[in-house]
């Protein structure tokens, strides 16, 4: 028994020293553990010492990857977090259709905008899901961001971009409603994009002119983009991009463009358009 007991104490003094050593690291080191975390991953750290019980409530970069956990661990999570710390990236991936009709994805956005120390500081979001999202407009709440990126989502309400300071927007595979406005004018708030990336998209509405109005814009990608789930043969793409310096364009179809733009800075212009019969496993006559 006294042996036993030994044991024990000789290991629970282990166990204070491997805490207490992780305890002695440099805060640098120990956020920059943290920052290639996600959520439930750097909940768990609390149990590895004192100094981390409560670390993982004021992440500055969230990262939400666990399906299994998010009807219930993002609003928990996201309840019992430091509200008065910002957050300067938050990423919520779901590779599987959410069967809460985006609930978490709202709840996410409700988050991100109605808490200030959040609201003004957050840069990057990146939100991959098929879901339909009804809050979309209220991120323009959020001023401070520089990047934002979706995939799979889908808005049932006309939405527009606006957000002065975003420099870097990609659009996967989304589907848009744009209402019944002749012009679609998705992002004529965002005055300081510098990438625009729009990727297998569809857009729902009546417009015969997507308009897009970017005068810092350098790198523009557009792919596979469908009006009502069909080529628009009908639609005019009018770019203005003064300092555009990359143009990739990829489709079995050719949309009418009118682009203005300097070709002192144009360096890179790729077209290609074979693309969709080359993933469908057949080659184009």
């Amino acid at each position: 028994m006294k042996i036993f007991q030994s044991l024990q104490r000789k290991r629970q003094q282990e166990q204070e020293q491997e805490g207490d050593r992780l305890s002695n690291l440099p805060d640098d080191i120990i956020d920059r553990v943290l920052y290639f975390l996600d959520a439930v991953s750097a909940v768990q750290t609390s149990v590895l010492s004192k100094r981390f019980i409560y670390l993982w409530t004021s992440l500055p970069v969230l990262k939400f990857h666990d399906p299994l956990l998010f009807h219930s661990f993002v609003d928990h999570f996201l309840s019992l977090r430091d509200a008065s710390t910002n957050v300067h990236a938050l990423n919520f991936t779901c590779h599987d259709e959410l069967d809460d009709d985006g609930h978490v994805v709202d709840s996410i956005i409700d988050y991100v905008t109605l808490t200030p120390t959040i609201s003004t500081s957050i840069q990057i979001l990146s939100i991959l899901t098929e879901c339909v999202v009804e809050k979309l407009p209220q991120l323009s709440i959020c001023q401070s961001l520089t990047t934002l990126k979706f995939a799979d989502i889908s808005t049932e309400t006309p939405t527009t971009f606006d957000f002065v300071s975003l420099e870097r927007l990609c659009l996967f595979d989304c589907r848009f409603e744009c209402g019944e406005e002749e012009e679609l004018d998705l992002f004529r708030g965002c005055v300081s994009l510098r990438c625009l990336f729009l990727h297998d998209c569809q857009y729902y509405g009546r417009f015969r002119r997507f308009k897009i109005f970017a005068p810092h814009l350098v790198d523009f990608s557009i792919k596979g983009m469908r009006v009502d789930e069909v080529f628009g043969s009908d639609c005019v793409v009018e770019l203005f991009a003064a300092k555009l310096q990359s143009f990739s364009y990829r489709d079995t179809d050719l949309y009418d463009f009118f682009i203005e733009l300097n070709l002192s800075f144009l360096e890179r212009v790729d077209i290609a358009m074979d693309y969709l019969a080359a993933d469908a496993g057949f080659s184009l006559p």
